[in-house]
Parts: structure tokens; sequence; C-alpha cells
């Protein structure tokens, strides 16, 4: 049955809209699978020699693949970054959700791409902000949820409002430690 729905046409407001995603972790893929339920046709280019996936589905039930033609290239190499310029010639949009200046050590960052196609949208979603004014004071991924509301969700446990027995040993236990290593002998 998958293979009937992948020879039809695809239908929506995208139809007929070309989108390369570079596969990662993050929001990308799920922009890709937004974008493919819409109407694009999507390619996703992945790490050749990448390991197995995540976790081990049926096509119907895959929905990280749902969508998507899969090409996996070794874009360390050459040929691999040059195959993507090529690929990108004919696309209308590129998606990537790499950190700062990953794309560009790859020859693949907006300039290149962009002499190549100068009608391309190219899409980037990072952590990091526009400006990259971000590196160094946070880390990715892990301060998005709470930009966008979820802080519920990353609350740590409520503590107790006052001191627990437990806690009132541990203290008094640190305290007859630090006497003993001061004066070398016991409190």
């Amino acid at each position: 049955m998958s293979a009937e729905v992948a020879l039809q046409a695809k239908t929506g407001p995208l139809a007929g809209l070309t989108v390369i995603e570079m596969a990662g972790l993050g929001p990308v893929p799920l922009a890709g699978l937004m974008l493919s339920e819409m109407g694009a046709e999507l390619l996703r280019i992945e790490r050749a020699g990448s390991s197995q996936p995540f976790l081990a589905l049926p096509d119907e039930y895959d929905i990280d693949c749902h969508g998507r033609s899969i090409l996996r290239i070794d874009l360390k190499r050459w040929e691999g970054a040059e195959l993507v310029l090529r690929l990108a010639e004919k696309a209308d949009m590129l998606v990537e959700g790499f950190r700062p200046d990953v794309m560009e050590r790859l020859g693949l960052g907006p300039d290149a791409v962009l002499a190549r196609n100068p009608a391309l949208i190219y899409g980037r979603v990072t952590g990091f902000g526009q400006d990259r004014s971000a590196i160094g004071t946070c880390r990715p991924r892990h301060h998005l949820p709470r930009l966008f509301g979820c802080a519920a969700c990353h609350r740590p446990a409520r503590r107790p409002a006052g001191p627990t027995a437990q806690s009132c040993r541990r203290l008094r236990r640190r305290r007859h430690d630090a006497g003993r290593r001061r004066t070398g002998r016991p409190v």
C-alpha cells in the first residue's frame, strides 16, 4: 500500500515545491514533516554511514521518514558537498538546523548555495539566534522549551518548605567532619 501512496501526486498548498532537508535533531524534522504533509516534495540528506535508526519501526508508522525521499551522502568529501550544491540548483528551499558555521565548513553555507540558486529559500533553524549572539551564553535546545512556554514541563521538583530531619543530620555531619579536618582531632 505504501508504494501506491508514493506513486500518487502530492496535493496541497505546497504541491510542486521541492525542499532539501539536512537531517538532524530538533525542529528541522518536524518542519520537514509539516512541509511534506502540505504537499512539498522533500529530500532528506543524511550522513553516509549513519547508524541504525533510533526506533526500528515499519515504514507506515515511522513519521521521521514519512513523506520524504532519503539520500545518504558523505558531506565531508568534496564530491558529497558538490552533489548537494547541484541538488540545490533545482530546489526551492533548503532547511538545516546545525550549530553555527557547520554548513559553512562543509561548503554548503548560504553564500555558496545562493551563488548557485539565487531564488532558493535558505532556512536556518537554530537555537543560537540570527546573529549568533547566544553562543557561549547558553546551550542549544536546552532553553528553547522555556522560551516557548513549556517551562512547567521543565520545572525542578518542589522541595519541602522547611528543614527536614535528614537535612539537619546532613548539616551536623558536615560541621562535624569540617571540625575534624581543621583540628585533626574529633570535635
